[in-house]
């Protein structure tokens, strides 16, 4: 994966996904963080995708955080301070979002790649809140 070809958003979403997890003492970065960063990024993309389908942001939004609540989290010294992974599924989901890019003949991985490789191959959590609000992705949940 080559960060050189993410474009400035999606570096943002990255980096805010970063400080989500880090805020609720998550010891990687998973698809729920990131899908959170991307639903609500200030003048994203993705915010103004949900509200074009009749999607409530706010409620999508919401549901992913209390699954990011449920998240099991790390205090004290078992912890470095500052320091977060990436999970294999989120590594996973970036591969195919730089693939996605490549198939579609663009230059740089954007927000839009990332949410449709979310989208494409979610994880459970995700994959029963997508189900929620109605998105018709027939994809297997990576566990």
């Amino acid at each position: 994966m080559n960060l050189n070809k993410f474009t400035q958003k999606s570096l943002e979403a990255l980096q805010s996904a970063q400080s989500v997890a880090l805020t609720h003492n998550h010891m990687q970065i998973e698809q729920e963080h990131l899908a959170y960063a991307l639903l609500t990024q200030k003048e994203g993309l993705i915010p103004e995708m949900m509200r074009k389908l009749n999607i409530s942001k706010g409620d999508i939004a919401e549901a992913v955080l209390n699954s990011i609540k449920k998240l099991p989290s790390v205090t004290g010294s078992g912890r470095e301070a500052g320091k977060i992974y990436i999970s294999p599924k989120v590594d996973a989901t970036l591969l195919e979002a730089e693939s996605t890019a490549n198939k579609m003949k663009d230059s740089y991985v954007s927000v839009e790649h990332i949410m449709l490789a979310i989208l494409d191959s979610p994880d459970s959590s995700l994959s029963n809140i997508f189900k929620s609000i109605g998105t018709k992705n027939t994809a297997t949940p990576i566990t």
